[in-house]
């Protein structure tokens, strides 16, 4: 597979943003009624979908180093007698 830089994904990630942008900006302009329809559907189904995908970024405990081990403190030892 040919590679062609990291100017070319640039360029191309900057096109396809440009061309989603203007699809949406045509979508909404010819289909407002249907979209501001939906609305309500989409709030309610952002907030599954922003539980699911949000806590990504949280950091596992278990990938932590372990604690440095401290010395135990001698304990004192009763005596019975």
């Amino acid at each position: 597979m040919l590679d062609f830089g990291q100017g070319w994904r640039q360029f191309v990630k900057w096109v396809m943003g440009a061309v989603m942008v203007f699809a949406i900006a045509l979508l909404l302009s010819q289909h407002l009624q249907h979209a501001v329809g939906i609305l309500p559907f989409v709030l309610l189904l952002a907030c599954p979908l922003m539980h699911l995908f949000g806590h990504g970024h949280h950091h596992r405990h278990d990938a932590e180093p372990p604690a440095k081990a401290q010395p135990a403190e001698p304990r004192e030892t009763l005596s019975h007698g």
